[in-house]
């Protein structure tokens, strides 16, 4: 299937921020980005915004799903939003934006080195980029399976039954940023506390319907119950890497 058209599907039909920030491990993502955006000024724009989750009256939306970005309007009337292919050619001028959050899309690019090229263009010098992805914690990842999505009635993904979806380790994101021209500020591994909990509601896998409901109920009663006994200090020194990658870079 074409791409763009895969994702006006998945826009249109598949809940994915409703899935997606159902689980534990996601608002703790979310919790670290919102605090960087509250220190942020200037002119600020949200690329692969999707449902409008971090959009605010100075920041802009882009998407490349138009179906994703009406949801947005709904839920966010106050942001400007712009219908934006990332590795194409883009209709801002350079040196536009004081800050890029890239969160959750890199893996799903078909040229990611173009569109962070893109990105570090339309940055102002001294710009920032916050970027997330998931990281390599063991095998590396180029696609999945559009299985779960048929159930939403996608039937195609952009290559035959499947679409791009990948991982990155910390030397693949590194070279990534340096080699488009970014200096790296921060780079670390997020989401390591809730690793290996997860294992207790695997065996309910097997009833898809069930799981749904019983794994997020399951992992918020585990992520409250680590946080208010402290024991999460723990999980992270036993659990060293966690399953997404932060960083946040400049344009010299």
């Amino acid at each position: 299937m074409e791409y763009r058209k895969f994702y006006e599907l998945i826009g249109k039909y598949y809940p994915e921020e409703k899935i997606n920030y159902s689980k534990p491990n996601s608002r703790i993502r979310e919790k670290l980005i919102k605090e960087y955006l509250k220190r942020e000024k200037g002119l600020i724009i949200d690329i692969g915004c999707g449902e409008g989750r971090y959009l605010k009256e100075n920041i802009i939306g882009a998407d490349i799903s138009i179906e994703k970005l009406k949801k947005a309007k709904k839920k966010r009337n106050l942001s400007l939003l712009i219908n934006l292919d990332i590795e194409g050619e883009l209709c801002f001028r350079d040196n536009s934006f004081d800050f890029v959050l890239f969160s959750e899309v890199l893996e799903h690019l078909r040229f990611p080195e173009k569109a962070l090229k893109n990105i570090f263009n339309i940055l102002k010098p001294s710009g920032k980029l916050l970027l997330t992805v998931p990281h390599r914690l063991r095998r590396a990842i180029e696609y999945e399976d559009i299985k779960p999505l048929r159930e939403y009635g996608i039937k195609e993904g952009t290559y035959g039954n499947k679409y791009i979806h990948r991982n990155f380790s910390k030397e693949e994101i590194a070279s990534l940023l340096k080699k488009t021209g970014f200096e790296i500020v921060e780079l670390y591994s997020i989401e390591n506390e809730l690793r290996g909990w997860g294992k207790f509601v695997l065996p309910f896998i097997k009833f898809p319907r069930f799981y749904k409901i019983i794994e997020p109920i399951y992992l918020n009663f585990v992520y409250n119950f680590l946080f208010e006994t402290g024991l999460i200090k723990l999980q992270k020194k036993i659990f060293k890497e966690g399953m997404r990658l932060f960083t946040l870079s400049i344009k010299p």
